[in-house]
């Protein structure tokens, strides 16, 4: 069922046109200045987390996500930090996970078996 307009936006209703936001699943997602990592983070809303961070002094231009699978929600905790871990991300503290175990929650996602960072 359409939601109706509301009476003093009705003088308007030729130029509105309302915005939809999908409800996203849980996530982690990418904060990017440029093509640099900037922040990892994860939400179950991400629309109004990105609303959160546009208040904070993280100046990002852009935004990727990775949807979790419902069956890991339950670790999306240790999911984020193991991207922290890789990507090491300026505007992120450090989250302690072990590096095998990292390297497991991260093949999930398409981590190559072998995987080494030679930056660090």
């Amino acid at each position: 069922m359409k939601k109706k307009l509301p009476a003093e936006l009705e003088y308007f209703r030729k130029s509105l046109r309302e915005i939809q936001f999908p409800k996203l699943p849980p996530c982690i997602y990418f904060l990017l200045k440029g093509d640099q990592v900037i922040y990892v983070g994860q939400s179950s809303s991400l629309y109004s987390r990105l609303s959160n961070h546009r208040l904070t002094p993280k100046d990002f231009d852009r935004v990727f996500v990775i949807t979790v699978p419902e069956e890991w929600v339950g670790r999306i905790d240790k999911i984020e930090a193991s991207f922290i871990r890789f990507l090491d991300p300026p505007l992120n503290r450090t989250k302690r996970i072990g590096l095998w175990e990292a390297k497991t929650y991260l093949s999930i996602f398409g981590l190559p078996p072998g995987w080494v960072r030679r930056d660090k």
